[in-house]
């Protein structure tokens, strides 16, 4: 359990290339956006934080813009789907689109590779803002 908020410019932080202080969190290593969505045709949000919209472009490819921008690329980013209800899909970012402090552009897909529209997509993004 996290016991206090550490700036990571005093002492041994990530910021620096060091191990971070044990049971200390950095602004580096918070969640700063998360999104949970229906990502049929018609997208919308289930629920989210610092997200200001998503948007459906084609089959399976979905754009989401941050409310506050990150500072900086590159961010990470993790997600997961879920395809007809019943199936596990894959999340990825978008190769088509460069990587861009303001907006996210994924992508949803079974293992087999071929885009699709999912029932429901998660995403996390952590990086400086």
């Amino acid at each position: 359990i996290a016991t206090a908020l550490v700036a990571a410019s005093l002492g041994a932080g990530p910021a620096l290339g060091n191990t971070p202080v044990a049971n200390a969190l950095y602004a580096e290593n918070i969640v700063k956006g998360w999104i949970n969505f229906k990502g049929t045709t018609t997208a919308s949000i289930y629920g989210s934080y610092n997200v200001t919209s998503l948007s459906r472009g084609s089959l399976g490819a979905y754009q989401i813009t941050w409310d506050r921008d990150f500072a900086a690329t590159p961010y990470a980013v993790a997600g997961a789907c879920t395809i007809n209800t019943a199936r596990g899909g894959f999340v990825t970012l978008s190769l088509a689109t460069p990587f861009a402090v303001g907006v996210t552009d994924i992508q949803a897909f079974y293992e087999d590779g071929v885009n699709r529209d999912a029932d429901v997509v998660t995403l996390i993004a952590v990086g400086a803002q």
